[in-house]
């Protein structure tokens, strides 16, 4: 009897096993397919790449324009340190290049390792600044790596065995020292993510930088740093309208550069200079200077001997002249350039040049004209 029940049992459990997995089976797809409806209407966010992202554009601005800066040992504000979700900043330097990448549709792996896509659409854009050295501010909070002036005011301080004299650093201006910062190195890169910058250098993650109290620190022409320490420092002056001159003055030089056989570049569209006020560009012997006024701001130097042009009826080699005056483009509507095999002759027009050039195609194509029409 009892064997009897014993049987009835296993049966009956053996039976509802069955039936259960039988509803786990049947039902699983029906689950997946209702659920796949969810992950199909589920938008996926994706972002845009372009130089022209806000926060990346004055990211750049803040960057270059510290680095056009006449001053030394001192400091450059971020306007705009934010990143915005699915956006990731990464800057690498190597061999005085630095170089700024924004990519969309990323984030950052844990501990600064790297970057891994949220989508496949990967996108981004990359900007390089030259002759530039790069340094991460890891521990520019240490006294020692910090400077001041020599001669400082002291004040006495009321302890309990009377008055101890000490310097006084309330009102005077700090230098920081380049040991408090750790020079970038070609296999590492610095990730910016939201407002905090890592280095991958620093795998535990002990020297995060928060740029909302960051700034940029030019110890000279070269050298720069990324710091967050809260010291007095000299801010850096900065000429009005530098990075949009900047950007005109590479442009010109890129196509310069970029030519092939002859170009040109319109200095005064509309009669207007989209050279910025109180700025000039000038070529002199075989280089492209910057201005702010009469100083000097930046230079670049071109791959070819520079030659002149004085006619536009006559732009051969046999025709060139040595180029011994300062080409100041201000005063000029627009420049032609034209490229030999280790030569660029430039021929500039005023705009009343312009006109009689224009006058003279003119009369040429009517001329041309009338010897098609048969007599």
């Amino acid at each position: 009897m009892e064997k009897q029940k014993l049987a009835a049992f296993i049966l009956v459990l053996a039976a509802f096993i069955f039936l259960l997995l039988a509803i786990v089976f049947k039902v699983s797809p029906l689950v997946q397919s209702f659920a796949g409806i969810f992950q199909e209407n589920k938008t996926e966010v994706k972002v845009e790449v372009s130089s022209d992202v806000i926060f990346y554009k004055e990211f750049i601005k803040n960057y270059q324009e510290c680095k056009l800066s006449p001053s030394n040992n001192c400091y450059c504000p971020f306007t705009n340190a934010l990143v915005p979700e699915n956006y990731v900043v990464s800057i690498s330097n190597s061999k005085k290049l630095t170089t700024i990448t924004l990519l969309g549709n990323a984030k950052l792996i844990n501990d600064c390792q790297g970057i891994t896509n949220t989508s496949e659409d990967k996108q981004e854009v990359s900007t390089d600044i030259r002759n530039d050295i790069l340094y991460f501010g890891f521990d520019v909070f240490r006294d020692s790596n910090v400077e001041f002036a020599e001669e400082l005011p002291k004040k006495a301080i009321v302890g309990g065995r009377g008055a101890v004299f000490v310097k006084d650093t309330t009102n005077t201006l700090a230098k920081l020292k380049i040991e408090g910062f750790h020079q970038v190195q070609q296999s590492e890169k610095l990730y910016l993510t939201e407002s905090k910058l890592c280095s991958s250098a620093d795998p535990k993650n002990i020297n995060i930088i928060d740029l909302r109290n960051g700034y940029l620190y030019k110890f000279d022409n070269e050298k720069i740093g990324i710091a967050s320490a809260q010291y007095k420092l000299n801010k850096c002056e900065l000429y009005k309208n530098s990075f949009e001159a900047n950007n005109i003055f590479n442009d010109i030089f890129y196509q310069i550069e970029n030519c092939n056989n002859k170009c040109s570049y319109l200095i005064k569209p509309e009669d207007k200079s989209v050279i910025p006020e109180h700025y000039a560009i000038t070529i002199e012997d075989n280089v492209l200077v910057l201005y702010y006024e009469k100083t000097e701001i930046t230079s670049k130097k071109f791959t070819k001997y520079s030659c002149l042009f004085t006619d536009y009826k006559k732009t051969e080699e046999k025709d060139l002249q040595t180029l011994h005056q300062t080409i100041k483009l201000n005063d000029y509507t627009e420049i032609e350039f034209y490229t030999f095999k280790d030569k660029t002759c430039f021929l500039p027009y005023t705009l009343e040049l312009i006109k009689q050039r224009t006058f003279s195609n003119q009369v040429a194509i009517s001329s041309a004209k009338k010897e098609l029409i048969p007599k």
